[in-house]
């Protein structure tokens, strides 16, 4: 079994840099959130290009990096027939959904609902989506801090203070989930957006350096060489594309469930309605769909070189609930160089951050815009709260959602792997959200 790497000082620095700069990001666009429009829609003035990018990174997260990776560590190529869905939806993004969702000008995305049907309905949506979405971030950070804490090497560090004790994982979850916070709750939407997108850049440059040198290595120096030898070395079924172990109607399930929600998601409704022009929603959804094609092919076949290079994952990592979870982060710390694996921690950060810091955004516009708002004008008698007012309770909600987001993660160790964690959560609880949208 080849010997993997342990991140140094210089890999540290990179990490550390990269927490920095996106705190940095929240405290620099802080002063632009005067008002809530600013704060939940970016004052309705995103440039498609950072909206498109920050739409394609915030629809995955490290889910895809570990969780992922440890599916297509088990199910083969196969797996491209789940992680491959998102061009489609995107496509009928291009043609009906982003120019609807831009025409509706909206301020919060719930607001659609109370338009359509009425404040009640509203309600009742507001509150059933907090519980369910808390529960997916929580599962998204767990699976973020399984790469992180293995790949920082805090898995088996623990941490007495007194009566407390506390694991390196669990010290990696905290600290990841209070940056998180601090550029999320004072940078509002354009902090969200303009993380993203250096998320996203980050993420492409990781991409361009394992993608090639995972076909090296196998290759021995040679990239079509590696290709060779994975086709000669592949298990039976490693390269087939019906191996997949899943029944037909849950491809099928999974396909219909993306379908909706890359077109019906409230963070996508917001990205394509913070826009100031209809016609660059198609060149949004076009280049989340060029995108949704050619980069899960990019993730997912070095994973295949990993099937190759460590065919027995659970003598690697033997702490590991899900141990195929840690392919990718094996494949990056046997043959990147120090400083690059810094920048391959920092983009599987940038992954799980894009996702929840647009939930986190979402959901205390619901929760301001269409809870608060509408009981405090009952209770002063048509009075609306002032903007500021509503500012300051859309930042505590972010707060308050974080807080329990994190909380959540902390229990989720007692539930098995992630994967599992992540579709049991999202299959209960998530389609019915969509369901009126398309009504």
């Amino acid at each position: 079994m080849p010997t993997l790497k342990h991140l140094n000082a210089l890999d540290y620095s990179v990490v550390v840099c990269y927490l920095l700069m996106v705190a940095g990001v929240g405290i620099y666009f802080a002063r632009f959130n005067r008002k809530t429009s600013d704060y939940f829609k970016a004052g309705g003035k995103l440039p498609w290009v950072i909206s498109s990018l920050s739409m394609f990174v915030s629809g995955f997260s490290a889910f895809m990096f570990v969780s992922a990776s440890g599916f297509t560590y088990r199910n083969g190529l196969s797996s491209i027939l789940l992680f491959s869905s998102g061009f489609l939806a995107y496509m009928l993004g291009y043609f009906i959904f982003g120019k609807l969702w831009r025409r509706a000008r909206l301020d919060s995305p719930m607001e659609l609902l109370t338009r359509r049907y009425s404040q009640s309905t509203t309600y009742y949506y507001s509150l059933i989506s907090v519980i369910p979405n808390i529960l997916l971030m929580g599962a998204l950070i767990y699976t973020l801090c399984i790469f992180i804490s293995s790949a920082l090497g805090f898995g088996k560090l623990h941490l007495s203070l007194g009566a407390l004790s506390f694991s390196g994982f669990e010290l990696t979850l905290v600290a990841v989930g209070a940056v998180l916070l601090l550029y999320t709750v004072l940078g509002g939407l354009w902090a969200v957006a303009i993380t993203d997108t250096l998320q996203f850049l980050i993420m492409l440059l990781m991409t361009l350096a394992v993608f090639p040198l995972s076909f090296m290595y196998l290759g021995d120096g040679n990239f079509l060489e590696g290709f060779r030898q994975l086709r000669q070395q592949a298990p039976p079924g490693l390269l087939s594309l019906t191996s997949i172990n899943l029944p037909f109607l849950f491809v099928l399930a999974f396909w219909l469930q993306n379908f909706l929600g890359y077109n019906a998601n409230w963070h996508i409704g917001q990205r394509y309605y913070s826009i100031a022009d209809e016609r660059d929603t198609k060149k949004m959804a076009a280049t989340c769909a060029v995108f949704s094609l050619v980069a899960p092919l990019m993730w997912i076949l070095p994973v295949l070189v990993a099937r190759i290079i460590f065919p027995d994952m659970q003598a690697l990592w033997p702490e590991l609930t899900e141990p195929t979870e840690a392919s990718f982060a094996s494949l990056c710390l046997l043959m990147l160089p120090h400083g690059l694996l810094g920048v391959v921690v920092s983009a599987i950060l940038a992954a799980s951050m894009s996702s929840a810091d647009s939930t986190f955004n979402w959901l205390a516009a619901v929760i301001t815009k269409d809870v608060f708002v509408p009981i405090s004008r009952r209770v002063n008698q048509g009075r609306e709260p002032s903007d500021r007012l509503q500012l300051v309770i859309g930042k505590l909600t972010v707060m308050a959602v974080g807080i329990l987001a994190i909380l959540a993660s902390l229990s989720m160790q007692k539930f098995g792997g992630s994967f599992d964690i992540y579709l049991k959560i999202y299959s209960i609880t998530v389609p019915a959200m969509f369901v009126p949208v398309f009504i």
